[in-house]
């Protein structure tokens, strides 16, 4: 697609009409070269568990986890042996600087989450032409380094591609640059790329196998690694900070949203203090049922769970509406507009917004075997992911619950979709024994 016609189409159009194909050679090496600058401030080490010659030109399906947001330019800088196409989600094609490259290099758009089912046809002839694809299983970057759940029909589209399937996984990365804080934190970061699945094993090992297989070597947490390697990791700020808009149950008194950040520390309302050194060793002036924050974020979450097993349980709060800008190119990936203001709901039933949009009467309900989460963006906001729709809820009253409410869908929607409910137990309920070692 030529620039001039771009420049003709506003983003819904050109989604509408582009059709990914083979990416240009030319751009995608532009595309690795521009990611390798960009990661070259916050180095990693890089391991390849195969014969990279016998790699080069090799049709293959490349997966890797998001423990980190910046994971994606370390995953495909650094894998220079053919020419990807990535599979994102489509509200990242409304950014004018990757728009343009996009359509280039063949990325594949998708709504996350749900079914798409023109996503998976472009994706399987894209296959059929020889094309490696790139995709990230759990569609969302970790929430507290850990493993995220993945889009339950993997392990059957692998099963279908038939091809190589090789696995990056990272360690560390989520230490470096943790979800809900700003800038880098300096410290050890690793990648390993790894024959996870040849063609022979694909057809012959049946899905349970085939995903025994794969949640024994995507599995990651990389506090749990770090407990045992003892990196430490630098910053200006406190390494605490940002873990206050994630961590909202004090487990000394016992409250909810009475934690905040005083430049150092965790401090709840009742006094008590919790730090971190420059392992991520979590320490506190009084006793804690656990040693490490993604003990701690799992220790809400089964508060949460239990809590969203009432029949008649019900959330409510004000919030203002967020659209994603579809009329024209933007500047900054998932640029929105405030349109509206009004009541958020969840329930068993799912997701309603009752308020005012563009200043009208405005209700939206959206159901809750639609939204598997509701991912929350820097602390302060929910992403609603919606059958090819896009909404952000930023709450207005205070404190901020946003990752409470991430939660609260996860868990709701675990009791009406088997499916995702086993592929959360067991990103969110792994036993000790099945985390990493080194």
């Amino acid at each position: 697609m030529s620039r001039h016609l771009m420049s003709k189409l506003i983003p819904h159009d050109i989604l509408q009409t582009y059709e990914p194909g083979l990416p240009s050679h030319f751009w995608s090496v532009v595309y690795r070269f521009a990611m390798r600058c960009h990661i070259r401030f916050h180095p990693a080490k890089f391991f390849y568990h195969f014969d990279k010659k016998e790699m080069k030109g090799k049709q293959v399906v490349l997966i890797a986890d998001h423990s980190s947001r910046d994971n994606f330019y370390y995953v495909l800088g650094k894998y220079p042996f053919v020419d990807l196409n990535s599979v994102m989600g489509y509200s990242n094609f409304y950014d004018a600087h990757f728009l343009r490259i996009f359509t280039k290099i063949g990325v594949v758009p998708k709504s996350l989450y749900g079914p798409d089912f023109k996503a998976a046809k472009s994706i399987m002839n894209l296959l059929s032409q020889g094309a490696s694809i790139c995709l990230f299983p759990e569609g969302i970057q970790s929430t507290i380094g850990a493993m995220q759940p993945m889009n339950p029909a993997t392990i059957q589209f692998l099963k279908q591609a038939g091809v190589p399937v090789v696995l990056c996984s990272s360690r560390g990365a989520y230490l470096a640059k943790p979800r809900a804080a700003k800038g880098y934190r300096k410290g050890k970061m690793e990648f390993h790329y790894s024959i996870l699945f040849t063609p022979e094993e694909l057809k012959e090992m049946d899905e349970e196998a085939l995903y025994a297989k794969y949640l024994e070597a995507f599995y990651y947490n990389d506090f749990a690694w770090n407990e045992k390697e003892k990196n430490h990791y630098k910053s200006k700020d406190s390494l605490m900070k940002g873990f206050e808009k994630i961590l909202f149950h004090c487990p000394v008194c016992g409250k909810d949203h009475e934690l905040g950040f005083d430049g150092k520390s965790l401090v709840c309302s009742c006094g008590a203090h919790f730090d971190l050194d420059d392992t991520y060793a979590l320490s506190s002036d009084h006793p804690l049922p656990f040693s490490r924050l993604d003990e701690w974020n799992d220790f809400q979450r089964d508060l949460v769970r239990e809590k969203v097993k009432d029949p008649a349980f019900s959330f409510s709060y004000e919030a203002d509406l967020y659209e994603l800008v579809t009329t024209k190119v933007v500047d900054n990936s998932r640029d929105c507009r405030k349109c509206g203001r009004g009541k958020v709901t969840i329930n068993h039933d799912g997701l309603t917004f009752d308020g005012l949009r563009e200043e009208m009467p405005y209700h939206k309900h959206i159901p809750l075997m639609d939204i598997p989460c509701a991912p929350f963006m820097s602390g302060y906001a929910n992403e609603v992911f919606y059958s090819g729709g896009y909404l952000r809820l930023v709450p207005t009253e205070k404190p901020n619950r946003v990752a409470e409410i991430t939660m609260i869908v996860e868990e709701l929607h675990r009791q009406i979709d088997p499916k995702w409910d086993r592929v959360s137990a067991d990103a969110f309920e792994r036993s000790p024994a099945h985390e990493r070692e080194g």
